[in-house]
């Protein structure tokens, strides 16, 4: 009589699967991206923890529930050839995501194992600071390498920088009731990092009320260790907290070759995904009760009687009020889309009054 076949282990008993995935992104324009964490996080199991690594070529990363008219210089993107410095920026700066079940979420925990990856490199002056971000101590003297023993990787900085503290990695989550997801930024070896202000310095700002999430400025330094040392030091940290991990390369024919990943990485190239995520936002051009900051000064060619009100949501125009000292100039405005206008001079009836040629310089057109 044969004996019963063994009970295999219910999945919740199985050990955690532990993945490392190595990503390149195909060269794309230079304009706001999202961030790419969510393909593994849909597709790999609950329970399992996955380390994601990857480098952009150029882009701008800003949150999904951030403005890109409000955050970035979008004028400035659209004219920067892809060989320019958005692509050098980019490639110097490494970013990781470690997926996790939910029940395990720490906004810390895994910056922390970026900074001790850090320090194994000599960059033993890197701490994570109370805002969740890397910073790089920069006040003299170093530290000697033989007190790194003793290094801490908490900062005692409580805000995003200090004059003594660089900025080197940012953070963002998402958290599902299943799983959740820390993305994180380091940057290693930008050759043009001090140009970067210049694309997140929108014209526009001052005029804008939007709802969402407002960037922190903060300055910002490079850690100075190569790409490949960064993520071999991550990797082993990961390694050290997980146990043994199953590497996954992800390049430009997985892209090609696979379904899920070919539909993903098409939904968050389009314009719908980057401008019509965007929170409501209210553009005017005099102060108002909602909104009573004092407004930059205008060029003089636009008209002292002008005045340009209207608010977006989901990135279309919901309703408009702009005036020249003659009259209503709204007409067809509602129900376009912002980033579809492109000449205000056109959208606003064709007469070039100044208005329109202020707007396109604004909304980077």
């Amino acid at each position: 009589m044969d004996s019963p076949a063994p009970t295999p282990p219910s999945p919740t008993s199985r050990p955690p699967r532990r993945d490392r995935l190595r990503s390149t992104s195909p060269a794309a324009p230079p304009l706001p991206q999202p961030l790419p964490g969510a393909l593994p996080a849909q597709s790999t199991p609950p329970t399992s923890t996955v380390l994601f690594l990857y480098t952009n070529r150029p882009s701008l990363i800003i949150g999904r529930n951030q403005n890109p008219w409000v955050e970035t210089n979008l004028s400035l993107l659209r004219n920067t050839p892809s060989s320019a410095s958005a692509d050098d920026i980019s490639l110097g700066n490494v970013n990781y995501c470690v997926i996790t079940p939910t029940s395990e979420f720490d906004r810390d925990k895994h910056a922390h194992m970026v900074v001790r990856a850090l320090h194994s490199l000599g960059v033993t002056r890197a701490a994570v600071n109370a805002r969740h971000d890397i910073v790089l101590d920069v006040s003299p003297p170093p530290i000697p390498r033989s007190k790194k023993a003793n290094i801490t990787t908490s900062a005692a900085a409580t805000g995003p920088a200090t004059p003594t503290h660089r900025k080197v990695s940012g953070s963002a989550y998402k958290l599902t009731r299943l799983r959740s997801l820390h993305h994180g930024t380091c940057l290693l070896s930008s050759p043009n990092i001090g140009g970067i202000g210049a694309y997140l310095r929108s014209p526009g700002k001052g005029y804008m009320l939007a709802r969402g999430v407002d960037s922190v400025s903060s300055p910002i330094a490079n850690v100075r260790v190569g790409n490949g040392e960064f993520e071999g030091a991550v990797v082993g940290e990961f390694e050290e907290m997980y146990g043994g991990v199953e590497v996954v390369e992800v390049g430009e024919e997985e892209i090609e070759g696979v379904e899920e990943i070919r539909k993903g990485v098409k939904e968050l190239r389009s314009e719908d995904w980057i401008y019509l995520q965007t929170p409501q936002f209210t553009f005017s051009s005099h102060p108002t009760e909602e909104d009573p900051r004092e407004r930059p000064l205008r060029p003089s060619y636009v008209p002292a009687a002008a005045s340009v009100l209207f608010t977006a949501r989901n990135g279309a125009i919901t309703d408009a009020e702009i005036r020249n000292g003659e009259g209503e100039r709204a007409e067809g405005l509602v129900g376009r889309k912002v980033h579809e206008i492109m000449d205000w001079r056109e959208a606003l009836g064709g007469r070039d009054d100044g208005v329109g040629k202020w707007l396109n310089g604004l909304f980077g057109v």
